[in-house]
């Protein structure tokens, strides 16, 4: 077809050739487009879904990272303190909740724990107070009645009375000072205020003096006291002042026990590198319960004892935790009605 324009001077001749042949051609490529472009919208929708999925997620395992850190936190400080040992380490795979799982299910566990502790510590604080409130009263009540006594008159009281009261007001007064000592010593061990200043020292002197210190005491109660150390020269290396200590609770524990006519007797003898120091005594001996509960405080197998004596057991706490600053630990051998030996071992100064 053949197009003439008004005020133009060229023609415009248009040809179609095979018209009904291009539209399979045509089709092929609208489809192949559509094809295209569908995918590119899929792909970019999806593209866009993970994305904001990742986001929403990232939202709500937010607060758990956050609630992780803390846990992790207070875990370090808390858990694995010092006094509380060290906790077991956290699972290496899994998530944030499989690690709160972990961390809750171990703080439940040292929970559970703790509040045993606790309760065992309450009811031992319990106990401890009846026994001081029962050894402190005893003691004062009895001066109280004897400073009373000496107020009167002097026509109604002859000096040998008087002399007696004052005798036994002092007695009671020394008994109310060692109890007092006795407490203020087992807090600083406790509290570990008390520091070991080790030296090498002739343990055979040591034990020398001590057995003289109680040799007036033993021949009243009609109790054998002797030392038995071997060799002569014996030496360890060890706080003497606080092994003094140790000698002295364990030989005053073994006379109060021991009846007239028994035997203490206080031994040394080397054991490879290390000195086994001893305390026995043919005294009525402990069963198993008794000997496990020995070294607690305030713990007596008696407990009519402090009435008589004037000691509300701290002797023996005390002893063990002087050897805990020593690196040492204490344990007895006892059996019922075959008397008790207490045994610990300290280093010789050729270990040094």
């Amino acid at each position: 077809a053949t197009f003439h324009v008004a005020d133009c001077p060229a023609d415009y001749l248009y040809i179609v050739l095979g018209r009904g042949e291009d539209r399979p051609g045509a089709s092929r490529l609208r489809t192949t487009f559509a094809v295209r472009e569908g995918a590119g919208v899929i792909l970019l929708a999806g593209i866009l879904s993970v994305g904001l999925s990742l986001m929403f997620l990232r939202l709500l395992t937010r607060r758990l990272s956050v609630l992780e850190q803390a846990m992790i936190r207070f875990r370090s400080t808390v858990v694995d303190a010092p006094a509380v040992g060290r906790a077991a380490p956290l699972p290496t795979g899994g998530d944030e909740v499989d690690h709160l799982e972990a961390m809750f299910r171990e703080l439940a566990q040292r929970i559970e724990a703790q509040m045993a502790e606790l309760q065992a510590v309450d009811s031992a604080r319990r106990e401890m107070l009846a026994n001081l409130s029962h050894d402190l009263r005893t003691p004062l009540t009895t001066l109280l009645a004897h400073l009373e006594s000496l107020q009167m008159d002097e026509a109604e009281l002859s000096p040998e009375e008087r002399k007696d009261y004052v005798a036994i007001a002092m007695r009671q007064s020394k008994r109310v000072a060692q109890l007092v000592e006795q407490l203020l010593e087992a807090a600083k061990l406790e509290a570990r205020q008390v520091e070991a200043h080790p030296e090498s020292f002739p343990v055979g002197e040591l034990l020398q003096d001590v057995v003289q210190k109680f040799a007036l005491s033993a021949r009243e109660r009609g109790v054998t006291l002797v030392s038995d150390v071997s060799p002569a020269g014996l030496r360890v290396y060890a706080d003497i002042a606080l092994m003094e200590r140790v000698f002295d609770n364990l030989i005053d524990n073994g006379l109060r026990h021991t009846p007239a006519g028994g035997r203490v007797v206080v031994g040394a003898h080397p054991r490879g590198e290390s000195v086994r120091l001893s305390v026995a005594d043919t005294g009525p001996g402990m069963t198993a319960t008794e000997a496990a509960r020995v070294f607690d405080r305030f713990y007596r197998g008696d407990p009519g004892r402090s009435t008589t004596t004037g000691h509300a057991g701290l002797g023996l706490a005390i002893v063990r935790s002087i050897l805990e600053l020593h690196g040492s630990t204490i344990t007895v051998d006892t059996q019922p009605g075959q008397g008790a030996t207490f045994h610990f071992e300290l280093p010789r100064p050729t270990t040094r």
